[in-house]
């Protein structure tokens, strides 16, 4: 029976963008339900030529989800693309993640996400890493309420509405 693939652990892998891109392959290698180095590759090959721009072999991958960053973008983008076809994503799909630099949630989609991902710990430069653990990945997010109907102010409110019931309207400046 293949051995279970397991992030390394702290001292092995110690925090930084190294890391981080292997938290997020890891997140993926999840999502597919663990499959095994052998599963990973024969999904690779099965990629059309023409859609494959690299390729990446068994002790590759494994090197990989070790802490191995390969120097180019197509050998993680195969490998990429096998675990979301095996997880059954789409990897182009946008997803929200928390942007710690300006304090929000943010939209991309998950290739640019590895991406980025990727080039840092190539470089060894931090970024935020994106928080795609506990995400539900088809959560759409809905529609925002035209101004002026929300429910949680009553029409009354001339600081929600910007005037009066009467029609008159309110001086932003304060009473003192």
């Amino acid at each position: 029976m293949p051995k279970l693939l397991r992030i390394p652990d702290t001292t092995a892998l110690p925090a930084g963008p190294t890391r981080d891109f292997v938290e997020l392959l890891f997140d993926y290698h999840q999502i597919a339900r663990h499959p095994t180095l052998e599963a990973i590759c024969e999904q690779i090959n099965e990629i059309p030529e023409e859609e494959r721009l690299g390729t990446a072999s068994r002790e590759t991958v494994r090197r990989m989800f070790h802490g191995h960053v390969p120097r180019h973008w197509q050998t993680v983008e195969v490998v990429f693309d096998a675990l979301c076809q095996l997880a059954g994503v789409d990897p182009d799909r946008k997803v929200r993640y928390w942007d710690h630099r300006d304090d929000e949630r943010v939209e991309a989609d998950r290739r640019s996400q590895m991406q980025e991902v990727w080039s840092a710990a190539l470089y060894g430069r931090p970024v935020d890493k994106p928080l795609f653990r506990g995400i539900n990945f088809d959560y759409e997010e809905p529609e925002p309420e035209p101004v002026g109907s929300s429910s949680r102010f009553p029409a009354i409110d001339p600081w929600a509405t910007g005037g009066n019931s009467r029609g008159g309207s309110y001086n932003d400046d304060p009473p003192f």
